[in-house]
């Protein structure tokens, strides 16, 4: 009996991930401001590709110009960020729903800090675009997560896969705002 709900589980993560790519866990701008090492600002200067001979993985590694730390951080005015998947050899091989970063985008960010590298921390959960308003100038933040499903599980274990709502532009001084004072707040 166990293996069927096994089977009928591993079925519907593979159903949701061809609906949507990814399943991740919805996580709330104050959970990431609280799980991220850092959060900050900046422009995407340089993207390239690199490959780990010994687990023959590929590796896109972007270097990000940091224009405000948000949280944590350190004087560093360049960050490197590294994502799984990459250009190898004539194969494009990337995470689906992972976040997309695009030489001289200017971004904010929610990362984890390695030893040598950043990771974002939740897919294209944590990557929103910093975009200017056609009508009034202004900044405003937006992510695309049209590649995640959210999982979660009912009161009787059942997974529940939801598509992902589409998200508004905000003004980036409201969200940077915010998320301030989740790190103030204890």
């Amino acid at each position: 009996m166990k293996k069927i709900y096994f089977v009928l589980a591993l079925a519907s993560v593979f159903i949701a991930t061809t609906l949507f790519a990814s399943v991740a866990v919805r996580l709330t701008n104050k959970e990431m401001t609280e799980k991220a090492d850092e959060i900050l600002i900046g422009t995407v200067k340089n993207i390239s590709y690199v490959l780990d001979e010994k687990q023959q993985t590929p590796y896109t590694i972007t270097v990000i110009s940091v224009e405000k730390w948000i949280k944590g951080g350190s004087k560093e005015k360049e960050i490197r960020i590294r994502q799984i998947g990459g250009k190898f050899k004539d194969q494009h091989l990337f995470i689906t729903g992972d976040a997309k970063l695009k030489e001289g985008e200017k971004v904010l960010l929610f990362l984890r800090k390695g030893e040598e590298f950043r990771f974002i921390l939740a897919l294209s959960q944590a990557k929103f675009s910093i975009v200017k308003d056609e009508k009034t100038g202004e900044e405003m933040v937006l992510r695309d997560i049209s590649q995640l499903g959210f999982g979660s599980f009912d009161k009787d274990g059942k997974m529940i896969i939801q598509k992902p709502e589409a998200e508004q532009m905000r003004a980036l001084k409201d969200f940077v705002k915010e998320i301030e004072s989740y790190i103030t707040v204890k």
